[in-house]
C-alpha cells in the first residue's frame, strides 16, 4: 500500500483537509467540550497582545498622571493575565477527556473497518500492515496532535493581531512576521525528513517488536528456551533496533540543523526590529507606552514564531494521521465494495460446489500456490482433502470459504459464481475449524457459543455442539461448567491443554445448524489418532444428517490417511494441483500417490 505524496499545491491543500479531518475526529466525540476547548485556546492566545496593549495604556496613563485611566488599564491587565495563565490548565483538562473518547472511538472504527474485509489479501499486504501500525501509534496521541493544530491556528490569529498593533507604532514592523517564513519552511522540511525516515525504519521496528512478542508468548517460549535461541533472538532484535536508531539519529541531526538555520534568520530580523523602535523613541517619534508595547509585542512575535515552529510538527502530524486514516478506511471500503457481489446464498445445495480452472497466487509470490484446479464437491458428500505440507490444502479451503479470491478461474455454488454472492451471506452458510484456531479467553459458554452469535447464550445449543465435537469430557472437567472462565488472563481462569482448546474450537464449529459447507482443516492436530478417528466418525454422522436436510458438503483436511478413508471422495493435492481423486478403494487400486502415502503411514503404526 503506497502512501500518497503531495509536494505541489494540490498536495498541500489535501494535507490541510486531512489535518482538519483529524480535528473533526476528535471534536465530534463531544461537540460541547470541543467548542469550549477551542474557545479557551483562542482566548488564551489573543489575551497576549491585548495584555501588551493594556500594559502600554497603563504606562502612558501613569506617566501623564491620569489615575482613573491607569486604574482601568490595571484592571484589564489583571483580567488578561488571569486568562493567559489559567486557559492552558483548563484546556489540558478538556482535551484530556476528549482524547480518551476519541482514541476509543477511532480504534473501534479501525477495528470494524479493517476486520470486516471480505478477504485476507489486505491483511497480508506488508505495506498496509506498516500503514496500520503507524496509524495505531498515532491514534494514541490524537488529543495532543489536535490540540497542537488548534493552538497553531490560535497563535496565527495572535500574530495577526500583534502585527496590526505593531503597524500602529512603526509601519515597517509589519514586515517582521515575514521573517517567520524561514523557520516555518525549515520546520516543515525537517518534519518531512523525519517522517520519511520514520516510514523507512518502520519495517525494522515492527520486526523487532514481533521478535519481542514472540519471545514472551508461553508456547514459543518453550521451544526458544530448549533450543537456546534467546541470545540469537536478542541479537537480531538489537541489530534491527540499532539499524533503525542509526537512521533515525542521522535524520534527527539533519532536521535539527535545518531548524536552527531557519530560527537564526528570524533572530537577526527580531534584533533589527527592536533597534528600529528604539531609534524612533530616541528621535521623539514614539512615546514611552509605544516603546513598551513594541518590546512586548516583538517578544510575542518571537514567542509566537517559536510556538508555530514547535507546533508545525503537530499540524503536519494531524495531516498525516488524517491521510493515513483516509487511506486505511478507503482501502477497507474498496475491499468491501469490490470483493463480493450481492446475491444471497442458496438455502440448500442441489448440485454442489464446483471449481473450474482455479488458480491463486499470494501477493508478491513468484508462482501459483493453487494451479488450475478442476474439482467437484457434490451436494451431500463428505470429501477428504489430503496431501503433503505445502500442497495447497489450506489455501484451497480459504478459497472455498471466500477468504481469498481466485487469481483465475471461478468457484460455482449450484452453478452461481461465488464472486456474485454476498460474501457475508456465504460465510453465514459456512462453518469451519482450523488447525490455527483462536483461543478466546472467555467463559466456556462464550468460547463455544461465538461460533453462532445469535445462539451464543443458548446453553443447550452449546452443550449439543460440544457433544457433536466429542468435547463432553472437557466440559465435565470444568469446575463451574459453562460459567468457568477459560484462560490465564483471568485471575481465576482455567488453563487448558492444547487438545482441550482444540476440542472447544471444534465445538465452536458445530454451533451453526444450517451450514452448506462444513470445513475441518486439520482440526485434530493436537489429538491422538484414536481421538481423531472417533471425531471423524461422529463428524461423518453429523455430515450425513446435514446432507439429507440441505445437501451440505463436508470437507475434511487431515494428514492421517486411516481416518480419511471413510470419506465419500478423497482428493489428493500435489504442488497445488489435483493429482488423484476417488474413493479409498479406487485410489488404493490405482496404486498411485495416495496408495503410496497410505502404505507408508500404515507401516509407521505397525510394530
Amino acid at each position: 500500500m503506497t502512501p500518497e505524496v503531495g509536494p505541489g499545491p494540490g498536495g498541500r491543500l489535501r494535507g490541510v483537509r486531512d489535518a482538519f479531518a483529524t480535528c473533526r475526529t476528535l471534536l465530534r466525540e463531544d461537540p460541547v467540550r470541543g467548542v469550549g476547548g477551542t474557545l479557551m485556546i483562542f482566548s488564551g492566545a489573543v489575551s497576549g497582545p491585548l495584555l501588551g496593549l493594556a500594559l502600554a495604556a497603563f504606562v502612558e496613563a501613569v506617566t501623564q498622571g491620569r489615575h482613573g485611566a491607569a486604574a482601568l488599564a490595571g484592571c484589564c491587565i489583571a483580567v488578561l493575565a488571569v486568562v493567559q495563565l489559567t486557559m492552558g490548565h483548563f484546556t489540558s483538562m478538556v482535551f484530556g477527556v476528549l482524547g480518551e473518547r476519541a482514541v476509543l472511538a477511532t480504534t473501534a472504527r479501525l477495528v470494524r473497518a479493517t476486520q470486516d474485509g471480505a478477504t485476507l489479501d489486505r491483511q497480508e499486504d506488508p505495506g498496509f500492515a506498516d500503514e496500520l501500525s503507524l496509524l495505531q501509534q498515532d491514534v494514541l496521541q490524537l488529543n495532543n496532535v489536535v490540540r497542537g493544530l488548534l493552538e497553531t491556528l490560535a497563535v496565527t490569529v495572535q500574530l495577526l493581531v500583534t502585527v496590526a498593533l505593531l503597524g500602529r507604532i512603526q509601519p515597517l514592523l509589519v514586515l517582521l512576521p515575514l521573517a517567520a517564513l524561514a523557520p516555518y519552511v525549515a520546520g516543515r522540511h525537517a518534519t518531512e525528513l523525519a517522517e520519511r525516515t520514520r516510514r523507512a525504519v518502520e519495517p525494522e521496528r515492527r520486526r523487532a517488536h514481533d521478535l519481542l512478542v514472540l519471545a514472551q508468548q508461553p508456547g514459543p517460549m518453550m521451544e526458544i528456551r530448549l533450543a537456546g535461541l534467546s541470545p540469537e533472538l536478542a541479537r537480531r532484535q538489537e541489530e534491527l533496533i540499532a539499524l533503525a536508531a542509526a537512521r533515525t539519529r542521522r535524520a534527527e541531526t539533519a532536521a535539527a540543523l535545518v531548524r536552527t538555520a531557519g530560527q537564526a534568520v528570524f533572530g537577526v530580523a527580531y534584533g533589527l526590529a527592536l533597534l528600529l523602535v528604539v531609534r524612533d523613541a530616541v528621535a521623539g517619534h514614539a512615546g514611552v507606552g509605544d516603546v513598551v508595547l513594541a518590546i512586548v509585542l516583538a517578544q510575542q512575535v518571537a514567542m509566537g514564531v517559536t510556538q508555530i515552529l514547535g507546533l508545525t510538527l503537530d499540524m503536519q502530524r494531524a495531516g498525516l494521521i488524517g491521510a493515513r486514516m483516509r487511506r486505511v478506511l478507503a482501502a477497507a471500503a474498496e475491499d468491501a465494495d469490490t470483493a463480493c457481489g450481492t446475491g444471497a446464498a442458496p438455502p440448500a445445495l442441489r448440485d454442489g460446489i464446483r471449481l473450474e480452472g482455479v488458480r491463486f497466487r499470494y501477493p508478491g509470490a513468484g508462482r501459483d500456490v493453487v494451479r488450475g484446479v478442476d474439482l467437484t464437491l457434490p451436494a451431500g458428500s463428505v470429501v477428504a482433502l489430503v496431501g503433503e505440507n505445502g500442497a495447497g490444502k489450506s489455501t484451497l479451503v480459504k478459497l472455498l470459504c471466500g477468504l481469498y479470491r481466485p487469481s483465475a478461474g471461478r468457484i460455482l455454488v449450484d452453478g452461481r459464481d461465488l464472486a456474485d454472492l454476498d460474501v457475508h451471506a456465504w460465510r453465514e452458510a459456512v462453518s469451519a475449524a482450523f488447525q490455527d484456531f483462536v483461543r478466546f479467553e472467555f467463559p466456556a459458554q462464550q468460547v463455544v457459543g461465538v461460533g453462532d452469535l445469535p445462539r451464543a447464550d443458548d446453553a443447550d445449543a452449546v452443550r449439543r455442539a460440544l457433544r457433536d465435537a466429542g468435547a463432553d469430557g472437557v466440559l465435565s472437567g470444568l469446575p463451574d461448567g459453562l460459567a468457568t472462565r477459560i484462560g490465564t488472563s483471568f485471575p481465576d481462569g482455567r488453563d487448558l491443554s492444547g487438545g482441550q482448546w482444540q476440542k472447544l474450537a471444534l465445538g465452536r464449529a458445530m454451533m451453526r445448524r444450517s451450514t452448506l459447507l462444513l470445513v475441518l482443516d486439520e482440526p485434530a492436530a493436537a489429538l491422538d489418532a484414536q481421538s481423531e478417528h472417533l471425531l471423524f466418525e461422529r463428524h461423518l454422522a453429523n455430515a450425513r444428517e446435514a446432507a439429507r436436510a440441505r445437501g451440505a458438503v463436508a470437507l475434511f483436511v487431515s494428514h492421517r490417511f486411516s481416518t480419511v478413508s471413510m470419506a465419500d471422495r478423497i482428493v489428493v493435492l500435489e504442488d497445488g494441483a489435483v493429482a488423484e481423486q476417488g474413493t479409498h478403494a479406487d485410489l488404493m487400486a490405482l496404486g498411485g500417490r495416495y496408495a503410496s502415502l497410505f502404505d507408508l503411514q500404515a507401516r509407521g503404526y505397525r510394530p
